[in-house]
């Protein structure tokens, strides 16, 4: 944003001048940089998919446990990537969002059946509480990103159980995942890790959902809030509703 004195005298209208030249150099510098990193990250998806359908038709060249494990570093950069470049096209505003209606508790217990299992491997649970139907508008393709990176986050960096909570409070649905953490463990900022990145991106570009998080001795919360939505809801199992082009882009 730039600095507008319209009744500052001529030593003032110097400065400002000189202070909106640098944020300019600073806008073009920062766009320019998020230009690069969008052409890395897309650049690279497309060698990664040769090294992943190379290591599939390896056969017996390839030691089992050996193609087992490339395979899973490759999905991991093939995910780093495409965070990557979800939060680069957010930054330059060529995140399209395709907004319909859509039962939030069908979603959250979809999301949270899935880490259920993973959570099993470190004889941790997930408790989700009893879900009424919650009908929210929101894009459900990247809803599902932040549950998924929030859930991730939870395991990776937590401890205990995972207890997962929505309920309706008055217009609004809330949603709060919490986990226990060790009370001295130095947990990143949410600005540091890459998921995290991708979900106060996401969040960002829908001023309606509430987003806070709080970080105790023993426990890490985050809560999400949405305004209940009215109208039709699609089905998420579905392919999403075609929408055209002349509709805006948000």
């Amino acid at each position: 944003r730039r600095i507008d004195l319209p009744e500052a005298d001529a030593e003032f209208r110097g400065l400002v001048k000189h202070l909106n030249e640098l944020l300019g150099r600073l806008d073009r510098a920062f766009t320019d940089m998020s230009e690069y990193a969008a052409k890395v990250a897309h650049e690279l998806r497309t060698p990664l998919a040769i090294l992943r359908l190379k290591v599939e038709q390896g056969g017996e060249r390839v030691p089992p446990e050996l193609a087992e494990h490339l395979q899973t570093e490759l999905h991991h950069l093939t995910h780093v990537i495409d965070q990557s470049l979800l939060i680069a096209k957010a930054d330059q505003g060529r995140l399209e969002l395709q907004l319909h209606v859509f039962d939030l508790a069908l979603l959250v217990a979809d999301v949270a059946e899935d880490f259920a299992l993973l959570a099993q491997d470190n004889a941790r649970m997930v408790k989700l509480l009893p879900l009424d139907p919650s009908p929210v508008l929101t894009d459900p393709k990247h809803a599902r990103q932040i549950l998924h990176n929030l859930f991730t986050n939870a395991l990776k960096h937590g401890q205990g159980n995972i207890h997962v909570r929505l309920a309706r409070r008055r217009d609004r649905v809330v949603l709060i995942i919490a986990n226990g953490r060790t009370p001295h463990s130095a947990l990143r900022s949410e600005t540091l890790g890459l998921g995290l990145r991708v979900v106060t991106t996401l969040i960002g570009l829908q001023p309606e959902i509430e987003y806070r998080r709080r970080c105790g001795k023993r426990d890490y919360l985050v809560r999400l809030s949405f305004p209940i939505a009215n109208g039709p809801v699609i089905n998420l199992t579905d392919p999403l509703p075609f929408r055209p082009a002349a509709d805006p882009v948000i």
